[in-house]
């Protein structure tokens, strides 16, 4: 949740989508707000959604006060490791329920798609504690995806960039290719 980013969303009107959604269809779809060093006070406006997904500086203790404060909310962490020695931080990060991957950029976080470098893939797993999930994002596409799923052994991905024909805009095509291999 960063005014900077071209996805951002004012909190009352993230509110309204999920109450609108939650109202309408009955899913097990999870909530994910996608936050840069967010402070407790923004958090508290949120809690609509089930999944704070951060992507800044978050330090270890303060992502284990966010657990503790708010326990029924997942906490997932992400990295964006250059190295596969990079990944040894996930380690600290034991109180998150997900670590996502994702490709580094240094012009911004998210939806550069770029992909991680598969010794970075085929490592990352195994620095996760048994109770969390992996999750790569990063160039993740209906042309990718397996390949990458098999190569990290990963929970997840995250494809939302890729299915898009504009920022925030999904292509339809792009969406069913993904459809057509699932």
């Amino acid at each position: 949740m960063t005014k900077e980013s071209s996805r951002f969303i004012p909190p009352q009107k993230a509110k309204e989508i999920i109450h609108a959604f939650r109202e309408d269809i009955v899913s097990p779809l999870q909530w994910v707000a996608v936050l840069v060093n967010p402070s407790l006070a923004e958090l508290e406006e949120i809690l609509d959604f089930d999944v704070f997904q951060l992507h800044g500086e978050e330090s270890p203790v303060f992502c284990k006060s966010l657990k503790e404060k708010f326990p029924k909310k997942e906490i997932w962490k992400v990295f964006r490791p250059q190295i596969p020695e990079d990944l040894l931080e996930i380690r600290n990060y034991k109180m998150c329920d997900a670590i996502l991957l994702d490709a580094f950029c240094t012009e911004k976080r998210g939806g550069t798609g770029k992909t991680l470098e598969e010794e970075i893939l085929k490592n990352a797993k195994s620095f996760c504690a048994p109770h969390q999930k992996l999750i790569i994002a990063g160039g993740v596409s209906s042309q990718n995806m397996h390949h990458i799923l098999n190569l990290s052994h990963a929970d997840g991905v995250d494809i939302s960039s890729s299915l898009e024909q504009s920022v925030g805009k999904k292509d339809e095509q792009k969406m069913q290719a993904l459809q057509n291999i699932l």
